[in-house]
């Protein structure tokens, strides 16, 4: 991992995530909040210095209001058909960034930018109100910090209105909608009911789009197809609870990660009848495979590399109180007992801080039985085109991916492939998985749909590349 440098690195962080500039500095707390955070650290006060307000130098309309031709839509869908896009999937198709779900990354979410290169003007986001543009809130590198490992300052301004209650509900919006995807979305969600037993993480964003006495006789895909009509989609199913998986779960097994489908028989998270019911009537689109976590920025924070004499000591004596994991930690999630130790202090972790070697083989999305094998062999079967994030992160972390423009694609925590919260994408990252949609689109389908120049993108919404 490349090392945090001090506080001119932090700064420059903000500029190449796409958070770009806080505006001042507060000790005042935002309005209340009811919805958890969807920053990874967010349960560790000790890593958290105060608040901070923010207000977006992006300009995402720049280049999201640039006239595109109607490309060759080739087979993409029958001939005399204009293309019809919904979108589906968790908090990666939504657009969370730098830990939160705000307007800035839900304009520059890689859906927008495909759907700008397909000439299509009636997609659209649930954006949050530009008086409430900072959505969610989200976490940004702290200014003050300037010690080695990293610190946070959570945004306390312009955050959309949550109130609380069985789940939380946050600021409805009104409009039309054909980006279905939300925060913690899960592969049943498209086929979720109100009704359904127990509450669900992904409800409150749900609702924000489809009301909730609505979703009690409707699921978001009956309602997709009978107030958006569609004829291609792009389904992102399964980053959020894989991530979920990982950073909660103390002691992997396949079951956490693959549940019931293991005793089903079945190799993947969702079933075929999901896919069935997703691509109806003919219409044609887009799967995604899972990256694999530890091509992720947020793994490189703590890294082993880093580890000071205590560390190493700590992985000579660890023991998993799970007897059938022998093995050693290869990689320490953030936690304040993680930051203890790699800072030389007295610290206690849980298995849940770590990450062993035999863990990984059981959370493995490339596992020769698992998610990624059964992705690649559904879109083989049934004619639909392939992003393969787990190949293509896997580049981006051992530093080969170049853009078809030239632009260097850099996974590391200070990079410009990954926003602040080392997860979910930057701008620029957003940009290169639109562009990877739309090479695979072409492919599939033979048409003609021009990439991405993600320099021209960058200096557009005025990002530095």
């Amino acid at each position: 991992m490349k090392t945090w440098y001090r506080l001119l690195p932090f700064v420059l962080l903000l500029i190449v995530s796409g958070s770009c500039t806080q505006d001042t500095l507060t000790t005042e707390p935002p309005t209340p909040r009811y919805l958890p955070s969807l920053h990874p650290v967010s349960h560790y006060p000790e890593l958290i210095e105060g608040y901070t307000t923010y207000t977006s130098p992006l300009r995402p309309q720049t280049w999201l209001s640039r006239q595109v031709s109607i490309p060759d839509y080739g087979t993409m869908v029958p001939a005399g058909q204009s293309v019809r896009m919904v979108a589906f999937g968790g908090g990666l198709t939504a657009g969370v960034m730098n830990g939160g779900l705000y307007r800035e990354g839900q304009q520059l979410a890689y859906p927008n930018l495909v759907a700008h290169q397909l000439g299509l003007t009636d997609f659209h986001s649930p954006l949050f109100a530009e008086h409430e543009a900072n959505g969610t809130g989200f976490l940004l590198p702290s200014r003050t910090h300037q010690g080695e490992f990293p610190r946070w300052q959570r945004v306390s301004n312009q955050l959309a209105a949550e109130a609380p209650g069985s789940p939380a509900s946050i600021s409805p919006y009104a409009g039309e909608v054909r980006n279905y995807a939300v925060p913690s979305g899960q592969p049943e969600t498209p086929l979720s009911k109100s009704w359904d037993h127990g509450h669900y993480s992904f409800q409150p964003y749900l609702w924000r789009i489809i009301p909730r006495e609505v979703n009690a006789t409707q699921s978001p895909l009956e309602y997709a197809q009978q107030h958006t009509p569609y004829n291609f989609v792009l389904y992102e199913d399964y980053f959020d609870n894989w991530i979920r998986g990982m950073l909660r779960i103390p002691n992997f097994n396949m079951w956490d990660f693959y549940g019931i489908t293991l005793s089903l028989g079945q190799q993947a998270i969702f079933r075929d009848s999901n896919i069935d019911n997703l691509f109806y009537e003919g219409a044609k689109g887009v799967l995604f495979t899972i990256p694999r976590y530890q091509d992720l920025a947020y793994m490189q924070w703590y890294s082993l590399e880093k580890g000071n004499q205590q560390v190493q000591e700590f992985v000579r004596k660890y023991r998993s109180t799970d007897h059938n994991d022998p093995s050693r930690p290869t990689y320490f999630l953030a936690t304040t007992d993680v930051d203890r130790l790699f800072r030389g202090l007295s610290a206690t972790l849980p298995d849940s801080a770590v990450i062993t070697s035999f863990e990984e083989t059981l959370s493995d999305p490339e596992w020769e039985y698992g998610h990624n094998k059964r992705i690649r062999a559904v879109a083989a079967q049934r004619n639909l085109a392939l992003v393969d994030l787990s190949a293509i992160y896997a580049q981006i972390r051992q530093g080969i991916y170049v853009t078809d423009d030239g632009l260097k694609i850099d996974g590391s925590p200070r990079g410009n492939f990954f926003s602040s919260d080392g997860i979910y994408p930057s701008p620029i990252g957003h940009a290169v998985i639109a562009n990877e949609v739309i090479k695979a689109i072409n492919r599939t389908y033979q048409a003609k749909i021009p990439l991405i120049h993600v320099g021209e993108f960058a200096n557009a919404i005025n990002l530095k590349p």
